[in-house]
């Protein structure tokens, strides 16, 4: 009988628990990118609902496109902080996540920089 493990695995792949995989004291690179060429986002404990929205607009091509095409005279740099300039953190932010979404060999790539930029402290997010 298949068990779960074979609803999972990738075409020709055997699936290994996450028990069997790691060691004891070394940390496990991240997971590939899958075979379908998307990159998912890693919820952060109860940003699921966070998670779908940015998936739609990530998909939402006229949005990605306009955020992208936004640069430092719109939304300020990061790098040239200084007082009395307004720097736009959050979509640069968003702007970020979009690049990783789309360039990230990863799996998963997480939200915490931009959730940060929302000024939610780790509670929050939880």
């Amino acid at each position: 009988m298949l068990g779960l493990e074979g609803l999972f695995a990738e075409e020709g792949e055997q699936f290994e628990s996450a028990l069997h995989q790691s060691k004891p004291g070394l940390p496990q690179p991240p997971s590939k990118r899958a075979k379908c060429g998307l990159c998912g986002i890693s919820n952060q404990g109860a940003t699921c609902y966070l998670n779908s929205l940015l998936q739609t607009l990530f998909f939402t091509t006229e949005f990605r496109d306009a955020l992208f095409s936004l640069g430092e005279n719109e939304l300020g740099s990061l790098a040239k902080r200084s007082p009395g300039v307004k720097v736009r953190v959050i979509p640069l932010h968003l702007q970020k996540l979009f690049a990783r979404l789309l360039m990230s060999d990863r799996q998963s790539v997480s939200t915490t920089e931009l959730t940060d930029s929302f000024g939610w402290t780790n509670n929050e997010v939880i």
